[in-house]
């Protein structure tokens, strides 16, 4: 989700401004609907992955310094989710009626917090792979 969120910040978003506004409602509508089929999945996968990683977490692996960043992990999607549902989703379903530059400007801005709460998260992953290839190492 890292990298199509920020595609979708720098490529994207910033291309509504030249779709026109005669074509915008229909344009807007299909982004929806196609953004929708690629995105939904994902989050939801995420949401019950972070989650069933700190539920299930074996109590070996949770002395090993890994709980503290599955948690962070799992905070960061729930924040994800929030703006998504507070911000994203109405924005988009009103900029689907017409183009509203305040709407637009809107979008933008708020989208940042789920463009830095993803790249964070890949970071943390990141750091969580890490830990567990260096614990498999030591064990073998």
């Amino acid at each position: 989700m890292t990298g199509v969120i920020w595609l979708v910040q720098v490529v994207n978003y910033p291309l509504y401004r030249h779709v026109g506004i005669e074509n915008f409602t229909q344009y807007q509508g299909e982004h929806i609907r196609r953004i929708t089929r690629v995105v939904a999945p994902i989050m939801i996968i995420e949401l019950f992955t972070s989650l069933g990683l700190i539920s299930f977490l074996p109590l070996e692996l949770a002395q090993q310094n890994i709980l503290y960043p599955l948690l962070i992990n799992f905070v960061l999607v729930v924040l994800i989710w929030l703006a998504t549902v507070s911000y994203s989703v109405p924005i988009h379903q009103n900029l689907k009626d017409s183009w509203s530059q305040e709407l637009y400007l809107k979008l933008l801005a708020t989208n940042w917090t789920r463009t830095i709460a993803w790249t964070i998260r890949s970071f943390i992953n990141t750091l969580i792979l890490y830990q567990l290839i260096i614990r498999f190492e030591i064990i073998r």
